[in-house]
């Protein structure tokens, strides 16, 4: 008996064949021992495994021609399943078109000819292999690929040489065996992750980047950073870097800056921000559960267009704010804030502040002067609704999840007031920074309704 896994993401398919559901039932379970699944349910899933009770190919290859020439359709092979079969194996390659490959535990010298032919793929994903050969002419692997290598300790410069022109790279879980070398080979390398790569040497590695320049984005999770090394600023086309879960040894302050624009530091040890991250050029500077005290000399980012302090220390914000002339969005939910310097309110250019969760038990009268559009003040100590928000004539969204007020005298205050539109609500979406719901107007405040359950 043969088995494999073949894992499918889809985000849209429509099955016309009504009369397949019994193939649809013998074959797509999350396990042999899961109840099994019904069409609708496939449909409503955008997720799932087929794992064959029987030696069913030629239902899995029905299957398969019925989703051909979906989009975003990302086809997952578990080798240990599939018992070598390779000639099934290339006539799937063939049959449907996929824009993501996933190989995982594939234990042979070298992977199929035609493994990589369709000009569609965008993504592998090599988890726990063990190439030793990839054949770069047969196999058109001169195509861009997002290469992702997981558990990969056996062919890590084999893999790399074969797609030396990919523009995005993940490393997790994987040694790279000290051949930091190959990174310079990378000529198209934009996007880099790394994550959990033991006695990684950053120095050589930024070095070895620094050959191309064309490094944009740089990731650095779950890592223990001894420096950073002087190396990293010879990167001149680095623009973004996401650093999570880490931890940083030396933190000693360099008289060089990175030219980033955009800086996330999450889930990280860091009580205070060395200097050479905080650029002039920086525009978001995102600062999530990590362990601030105190606000980050942020005096001299004068392009700073989103900053972002949550989940961490804070009981006061620096009052040089002002200088950050624009600055859009603010949000410092979740710290311990008690109260907020009128210099805040003079943001000539700040639309969205966010100051769910603190200790705030009153707003200053500057508000009423500020251009903010939206403001959240949830799960704070406000006795009382902040009356300075229906006075500002430009704030139009007003978030007051876990806060109990009167709400008919909110309702008198905001007919009686000047306010076109206005939205009290007890919660709120932001996508893509476009925040619902929308405006009612004002005819429709006295139907008003709000959810104030917490």
């Amino acid at each position: 008996m043969k088995y494999f896994i073949i894992i499918i993401v889809i985000t849209s398919c429509f099955f016309k064949v009504k009369a397949q559901e019994n193939v649809f039932k013998s074959i797509f379970r999350l396990s042999t021992s899961d109840t099994i699944l019904t069409e609708r349910e496939i449909l409503q899933d955008n997720q799932f495994k087929i794992v064959p009770t029987k030696d069913n190919k030629n239902e899995i290859e029905l299957v398969l021609k019925l989703l051909k020439n979906k989009n975003s359709l990302e086809l997952g092979i578990d080798f240990q399943f599939i018992d070598n079969d390779y000639e099934f194996l290339n006539k799937l390659m063939n049959d449907i078109e996929i824009n993501g490959l996933h190989i995982f535990h594939y234990d042979a010298d070298s992977l199929p000819q035609k493994m990589f032919y369709s000009q569609l793929i965008h993504t592998i994903v090599f988890d726990d292999c063990k190439i030793k050969y990839i054949d770069c002419k047969a196999s058109n692997t001169n195509h861009y690929f997002s290469l992702h290598l997981n558990n990969m300790n056996y062919s890590f410069e084999n893999i790399i040489l074969a797609f030396s022109e990919t523009p995005s790279l993940s490393i997790d879980n994987t040694s790279i065996n000290e051949n930091y070398n190959l990174f310079g080979k990378l000529s198209q390398l934009k996007s880099l992750y790394i994550s959990n790569v033991a006695n990684l040497n950053f120095s050589l590695l930024f070095q070895e980047l620094a050959k191309n320049n064309t490094l944009v984005s740089l990731t650095i999770e779950n890592q223990l950073v001894d420096d950073l090394s002087d190396n990293i600023f010879k990167i001149k086309s680095l623009k973004k870097m996401y650093i999570g879960c880490s931890q940083f040894v030396n933190k000693a302050d360099k008289a060089q800056k990175l030219n980033i624009s955009c800086l996330y530091i999450i889930n990280s040890d860091f009580d205070s921000i060395p200097n050479y991250f905080l650029s002039k050029s920086l525009r978001t500077l995102y600062l999530h559960n990590n362990k601030l005290k105190a606000c980050p000399d942020i005096t001299q980012l004068d392009s700073l267009i989103e900053l972002s302090i949550t989940t961490n220390q804070l009981k006061t914000f620096d009052k040089n704010i002002e200088k950050l002339k624009t600055l859009e969005y603010l949000t410092l939910t979740n710290n311990r804030i008690q109260e907020l310097h009128e210099s805040i309110w003079h943001l000539p250019k700040l639309n969205r502040l966010d100051l769910d969760s603190n200790n705030l038990s009153y707003l200053d009268r500057g508000i009423q002067s500020s251009k903010i559009d939206f403001i959240n003040i949830s799960h704070n100590k406000f006795s009382e609704f902040p009356i300075e928000l229906i006075k500002n004539p430009h704030i139009k969204y007003v978030v007051i999840k876990g806060l109990k007020f009167n709400y008919e005298n909110i309702r008198k205050m905001i007919v009686n007031s000047e306010k076109e539109s206005f939205v009290l609500s007890s919660d709120y979406i932001i996508d893509d920074r476009i925040i619902q719901p929308k405006p009612r107007k004002k005819d429709e405040l006295y139907d008003l309704k709000l959810n104030d359950d917490d």
